[in-house]
């Protein structure tokens, strides 16, 4: 049963002081309304996400203020929705038919803040919060898809995976998708795992004192999303937010200014674990990938909890396998802050632990694809283009197109949010692409022009002004076995090209 009603909720902006009105919804417009029992049991900033029980916040944006598709979510099923002003009542009363509340309130990003904080306290289970320039969401579905697995076999309930832990689904790892996940999660669930980003110094402080995390997670720095920063340095402090105090601090070893990082941790006396590097009680041994015109996977050997582990991984990739080293420590971490006291045995026995995991939709998934009678594999990257990133993407397109025995294709697209860096960064993931064997590279955007200027070899490098003439081209030149990776920033539109194809 959902811990929140309209009742419940007006009593919690009543405590903390936040000015309201509720309103019921009639033919005459807006009348008010005393405080009842109506059940709500989802939180959308979305009309177009409206289910069962939903209230919906109008929460003002850039562009957009989602006050004024309050109607719109009221005729979807709205129960309840929260606006920042009466503008527009008169239309309210073409609704009078529909059973709907009103909240009007000066700040909705206030109110819902202060009724995400008073979910948060009520939460019984732990909550860990992870950060980085790249890789998070992927770790973040690893430890999500094991963890499932392995409290499953440590509580013998197969529920587990569906009631005992959570995660902020999808990109909602801005203030706003961590307040809407805390919102609707089960109070009494075991664990959340919330991904938090940032583009500007401080959102991830507000955002882990909300959450306020059990266990906090550093898996990368790197220039990406440096464009609100001068130097990935500034970037590197930032990232140090995500530590909230008292917390268990998990860092991968291997990122850039690993040394100031473990040194502003053991100044604060926080318990670090460590992952990647030597030494460590989680890191790679070795790995061999299996790979059939039909099917793919990867037998991992790894240190884990300071013993040697085996499992498979339902996909292949040098940083997919690295991924799961971090997996693997946060998950070992959960267990021991859940004071579960045999859980390195439990985690032992899930060799499947990642059995079924594949890359992401958009962050690497593999599709076989035809073209007339000509099948290939398609890799979509096209969600998000760091730069670190492409070193890895074109290193998994050229396996799988050793493996496939065909030939291995690049779309690439501008990177953004790079700042002052944007330049080098893009020169430099060109020349690392010059000097890999993809056979040929398609580019699009002007930061991808400019760096082709710069470069030296320019060996099957062919610049395009649309999408649209890269698909028609690839319409043209792909053949049986040949390997398409599409990689650019969502700026770039490039799912366009992804689905031009997938869907054939």
């Amino acid at each position: 049963m959902s811990m929140f009603s309209l009742k419940t909720i007006q009593l919690i902006l009543d405590e903390q002081q936040v000015r309201y009105t509720v309103f019921r919804v009639s033919q005459d417009g807006l009348l008010p309304y005393r405080p009842d029992h109506i059940p709500l049991s989802f939180f959308s900033f979305s009309s177009k996400d409206i289910r069962k029980d939903t209230i919906f916040i109008g929460l003002r944006g850039r562009k957009h203020d989602g006050s004024d598709f309050a109607c719109e979510a009221i005729t979807k099923g709205a129960k309840v929705v929260m606006i920042n002003s009466k503008k527009s009542l008169k239309l309210y009363k073409s609704l009078g038919e529909h059973s709907a509340f009103v909240i009007v309130t000066q700040n909705t990003i206030k109110a819902f803040h202060v009724i995400a904080e008073y979910k948060r306290n009520a939460m019984s289970g732990i909550v860990l919060c992870l950060t980085g320039s790249y890789g998070k969401t992927t770790i973040k579905e690893m430890i999500v898809s094991g963890l499932r697995k392995v409290l499953a076999n440590a509580y013998y309930d197969e529920d587990v995976l569906c009631t005992h832990v959570a995660e902020n689904e999808g990109n909602r790892n801005t203030m706003i998708g961590v307040m809407q996940t805390i919102c609707n999660v089960d109070k009494d669930l075991k664990c959340l795992i919330l991904e938090v980003g940032m583009s500007e110094k401080g959102e991830i402080k507000e955002m882990v004192t909300l959450a306020k995390p059990d266990i906090s997670m550093l898996v990368s720095v790197s220039s990406a999303h440096v464009g609100s920063f001068n130097t990935i340095q500034e970037i590197h402090k930032a990232k140090l937010e995500v530590f909230h105090e008292k917390c268990l601090c998990i860092v991968n070893m291997d990122i850039n200014y690993f040394d100031e990082v473990y040194s502003f941790l053991k100044k604060s006396e926080r318990e670090i674990i460590l992952y990647g590097g030597a030494g460590t009680e989680y890191r790679l041994r070795n790995f061999t990938s299996h790979f059939t015109k039909e099917a793919f996977s990867t037998d991992v050997e790894a240190v884990v909890c300071g013993n040697t582990m085996k499992y498979t991984i339902g996909d292949i990739g040098n940083h997919i396998v690295s991924n799961s080293i971090a997996a693997l420590c946060a998950i070992s971490s959960v267990c021991k802050v859940l004071d579960i006291s045999n859980y390195e045995s439990i985690l032992f026995e899930c060799s499947d632990i990642f059995q079924e995991f594949k890359a992401l939709q958009g962050r690497g998934a593999a599709t076989f694809c035809n073209i007339k009678t000509e099948r290939f594999l398609l890799l979509d990257e096209s969600y998000n283009n760091p730069p670190n990133a492409i070193m890895a993407m074109i290193d998994r397109a050229i396996m799988f197109g050793k493996a496939m025995n065909g030939r291995t294709i690049a779309v690439l697209g501008d990177m953004a949010e790079l700042g002052n860096l944007s330049h080098k960064e893009h020169v430099r993931a060109l020349t690392y692409v010059a000097d890999s064997s993809v056979d040929m590279v398609f580019l699009v955007g002007e930061h991808m022009k400019d760096a082709l200027s710069t470069i030296e070899q320019k060996k099957n490098f062919r610049l395009f002004h649309t999408n649209d003439e890269i698909i028609n081209e690839l319409n043209n030149v792909l053949r049986q076995d040949d390997v398409l990776v599409v990689k650019g920033a969502r700026t770039m539109a490039l799912n366009e090209i992804v689905d031009a194809f997938a869907r054939k």
